[in-house]
C-alpha cells in the first residue's frame, strides 16, 4: 500500500488516487498538537465526492496519536474530479473544523476489462456474410421447391 504523508499547516491537496481504485493509497495527516484545542477529541475526516453536495464520513479513517490515517476506498474514488474534505474535533457538543482541503481523483477506464471478441480480418467477414447469404438463398429456395412439389402433387 502507497502510504503519502502530510504535515496538517501544510495541507492543500491531496490526490486520493484513480477512480475506482480501492485499497491502495492510504493518507497520513500529522496532526501536530492541533487536537488539545479540545483536550482529547473525537477526530474525524467529513468528505466532498466530486460532483456532489452530501457530506460522508469515510470507513478507512483511524487516529493514533497525532496521526490521521485515511486508508482510501472505492466509495471515495468513485467518481473522477475535485472534491473537498476536512478534519473535525468533537468533544462534548463543542467542534473544531480544520481547514478545507481539495481532494482529487483522476479519470480512469471503468469496469471489469473483460476480454474483447477477437474481430475476422475484413476479406474473412466478406466471405462469411456470402456464405450466410448463400445460406438463406438456398433455404428459401428448398422451400419455393417443397411448396411447388406440394401444390403438383
Amino acid at each position: 500500500m502507497e502510504v503519502c504523508t502530510f504535515n496538517f499547516d501544510e495541507l492543500n491537496s491531496v490526490m486520493l488516487g484513480r477512480q475506482g481504485e480501492n485499497g491502495v493509497r492510504q493518507i497520513v495527516i500529522d496532526l501536530g498538537d492541533w487536537p488539545t484545542v479540545l483536550d482529547g477529541p473525537d477526530v474525524m475526516i467529513v468528505a466532498l465526492r466530486p460532483g456532489e453536495s452530501s457530506l460522508y464520513v469515510p470507513a478507512g479513517v483511524t487516529v493514533s496519536g497525532s496521526e490521521v490515517a485515511w486508508e482510501i476506498d472505492s466509495v471515495d474514488t468513485a467518481l473522477d474530479g475535485a472534491g473537498y474534505a476536512e478534519i473535525r474535533l468533537s468533544k462534548d457538543g463543542a467542534i473544531k473544523k480544520s481547514h478545507r482541503f481539495t481532494t482529487k481523483i483522476s479519470r480512469s477506464l471503468m469496469g471489469n476489462g473483460e476480454p474483447a471478441q477477437p474481430q475476422p480480418p475484413e476479406w474473412a467477414a466478406e466471405i462469411m456474410q456470402s456464405v450466410a447469404d448463400a445460406t438463406t438463398a438456398a433455404e428459401g429456395a428448398a422451400a419455393d421447391a417443397a411448396a411447388a412439389a406440394s401444390e403438383a402433387a
